[in-house]
């Protein structure tokens, strides 16, 4: 793990487990059942929708994080509230480039014991009024984000419309419903 020389780890430094980029026109294709790799899928335009860990049958919760932003920052993000790191991929992007997933038991170990998001200093001494504090992000929109695509299913056919959240919302929000279906709320 490397360090930049302000002495903050950024994302992009950590162990990143390797992960093949699919095309959401090709994602149907692919046998990701036997897979020994991360999936991450993009849209047309190369942003990351989604992404499926290694022989998964679950969905992961999936959030995008640019590598250049240091670990506190990220993780005291929204994004990471109230999330247990053992259903997380992060999906580290390097602008439209996916750098590779940030998983397991090296992303736990950032967030617990303490929580970097409670008061007073976390079990690395970094003070609460540097952990995010104004000015501490730098550029738009290097803040990390849940990517997720919508579960609901009618007739055989998933809606799958790709919506962004700053953080797991606590009622689901009506649905854009791209695919026109019913009309249904957001199926997490």
């Amino acid at each position: 793990m490397s360090c930049d020389s302000d002495g903050g780890n950024r994302v992009r430094d950590q162990s990143l487990l390797s992960a093949e980029v699919v095309s959401c026109d090709q994602a149907e294709d692919v046998n990701w059942t036997t897979s020994d790799h991360w999936l991450v899928i993009v849209d047309l335009s190369g942003t990351p929708i989604d992404a499926i860990r290694p022989g998964a049958s679950g969905r992961p919760l999936i959030i995008v994080a640019d590598g250049g932003l240091k670990v506190d920052e990220a993780l005291t993000s929204p994004a990471f509230r109230d999330v247990e790191p053992d259903d997380i991929g992060v999906v580290v992007v390097d602008g439209q480039r996916v750098l590779g997933v940030w998983s397991g038991p090296e992303l736990e170990q950032h967030m617990y014991p303490v929580p970097p998001w409670k008061e007073g200093p976390d079990s690395a001494g970094i003070p609460y009024d540097h952990i995010a504090a104004p000015g501490n992000l730098s550029g738009v929109p290097t803040i990390p984000h849940i990517t997720r695509t919508c579960a609901y299913n009618e007739d055989d056919t998933t809606c799958m419309t790709v919506e962004t959240f700053a953080r797991k919302p606590p009622a689901m929000p009506q649905c854009k419903n791209s695919r026109q279906l019913t009309d249904h709320t957001f199926a997490w």
